[in-house]
């Protein structure tokens, strides 16, 4: 057969013999959308969370970030209140602001996050007001985000109850871009400490420092008189606690699967390909075709199945992860509401690589065809 116009007739035909047995290829196509599925959607999770956690810690205009040594998480770290009054007596130290965050049941939420903020001023250049005003420490008021207040159809001036006979008032709303925060509110510290019942403990501490004093001497003698803390230059803080890497090595984990599932998948495909056109294979060869230009038909169809199948996978999980956000019964605030462009190479790059690999037993099974025995084959 002529090379000439042969990529073209290579795709043809590739597509062909994926239509001739479409129960099967269809089955196989199902199989890489779910598995991609999962995995973009466990990836898109994880990558949220932690950029939604480190933007809420970055609200802070501060220099130095304490956290305790054995916090797995954000939300479960525990820094004492004892603490931070010793804090403010290390020389250098400006200011020390605290944090705390979690979530409270309500009554149109089983999970409803507020964040108590010892100082709302320091948030005041990172949140974005779309109306009203900055709440007042010493009042009932809180900052309701932007995304609960369309939800509920709540306004400026509102009472909201955080518990069957607990109102604040709502002095403003605010957009931060983050699907945490928009669906949560932003209080007064002590407030939030009482709802919490965390009267003792903060989450997270942050320091300003004063003028000419070096970030990193700072941060060495935190570490050395607080030996169950751990400073970190707020430029240099990415979230990394446990419960990140644990949540990481969990979706590495399922990526390892997720390839290995889907390259037998696709791999059993293939050969069942192969050894049904065992007969058209050696016509194929006995008319000039070389194994290598039908090894590239092999390929085609597989890149085909797999990379139809990614597309698909990743648009699953995209209204997967809309409808938990917009449609669920609670807000799952921590969950992010679409899929980033990064995410998604890495899902179509894994169905790509997974097209490339289950095709190398069919090319060994090829190599050992003979031209005359597959001529004879029934």
């Amino acid at each position: 057969m002529p090379k000439a116009g042969f990529y073209e007739n290579n795709l043809q035909i590739a597509i062909r013999n994926i239509f001739r047995r479409k129960l099967r290829n269809f089955l196989t196509f199902l199989g890489i959308s779910v598995a991609i599925s999962v995995f973009v959607s466990l990836l898109s999770i994880s990558s949220g969370l932690k950029t939604q956690f480190r933007n809420i810690v970055m609200q802070y205009s501060v220099d130095i970030i304490i956290q305790p040594k054995s916090a797995d998480s954000l939300i479960m770290s525990r820094i004492a209140v004892l603490d931070l009054e010793r804090l403010k007596k290390i020389n250098g130290i400006k200011e020390v602001y605290s944090l705390v965050m979690g979530a409270i049941r309500t009554s149109w939420n089983s999970y409803f996050p507020i964040i108590g903020a010892s100082s709302i001023k320091t948030f005041a250049s990172k949140i974005n007001l779309t109306d009203g005003k900055l709440f007042e420490p010493d009042k009932k008021e809180l900052l309701l985000g932007i995304a609960i207040a369309k939800r509920l159809s709540y306004r400026t001036g509102d009472k909201i109850f955080l518990s069957d006979d607990d109102s604040y008032t709502i002095s403003g709303i605010f957009y931060s871009g983050s699907n945490f925060l928009d669906n949560g509110a932003i209080l007064n510290i002590k407030d939030a400490q009482r709802l919490l019942k965390r009267d003792d403990y903060v989450n997270m501490a942050f320091l300003q420092l004063e003028k000419g004093f070096n970030t990193e001497k700072i941060v060495e003698a935190v570490n050395k008189e607080f030996p169950h803390l751990t400073g970190i230059r707020s430029i240099d803080y990415s979230g990394n606690s446990e419960l990140f890497k644990m949540i990481d090595a969990f979706v590495w984990l399922i990526s390892v699967i997720t390839i290995f599932s889907c390259c037998l998948l696709v791999m059993n495909t293939m050969i069942m390909s192969i050894s049904e056109r065992i007969k058209e294979i050696g016509i194929m060869l006995a008319v000039g075709w070389s194994r290598l230009m039908i090894y590239k038909t092999l390929i085609t169809e597989a890149v085909i199945i797999c990379l139809s199948g990614s597309l698909i996978g990743i648009f699953i999980s995209f209204l997967t992860l809309y409808s938990l956000v917009n449609y669920s019964g609670i807000s799952l605030s921590w969950i992010p509401a679409n899929i980033s462009l990064k995410v998604a190479f890495v899902g179509v790059l894994i169905s790509l690589v997974c097209g490339l690999i289950s095709s190398l037993s069919p090319a060994y099974i090829l190599s050992k065809i003979s031209p005359a025995e597959a001529l004879r084959y029934e």
